[in-house]
């Protein structure tokens, strides 16, 4: 919970600073969400892990839309892509699992 709680932090405030700083910040907050989902797993805890899932797919796609945050190699429309699909997949799964699905297939994030 504390890593959850301490992304949740680092992503407020990078989305207060732009810049080399703000990247910094968001990319802590990814890891911090990353690093919560080690404890909330899906099968011990599937609501904190569903939320926490939200909250990295939420991260990665702000994370994504930034126009200065441009990881090597990558172009800003295939960093804006790829955060968005991210996010999609997973805030689909995160809403799916709170909603109480009991579904796990991959093909079934795709769906509608």
């Amino acid at each position: 919970m504390t890593q959850n709680n301490l992304g949740g932090v680092l992503w407020d405030q990078a989305a207060r600073i732009e810049g080399a700083e703000g990247n910094e910040l968001l990319s802590q907050a990814v890891a911090a969400f990353r690093n919560a989902l080690e404890v909330f797993t899906r099968e011990q805890l599937p609501q904190g892990w569903a939320a926490t899932q939200h909250n990295l797919a939420a991260a990665l796609q702000d994370q994504a839309a930034r126009p200065w945050y441009r990881p090597r190699g990558r172009s800003g429309k295939q960093q804006g892509r790829l955060g968005a699909v991210c996010g999609l997949l997973l805030r689909r799964c995160a809403s799916r699992v709170l909603a109480g699905s009991s579904t796990n297939s991959r093909a079934d994030l795709g769906a509608s």
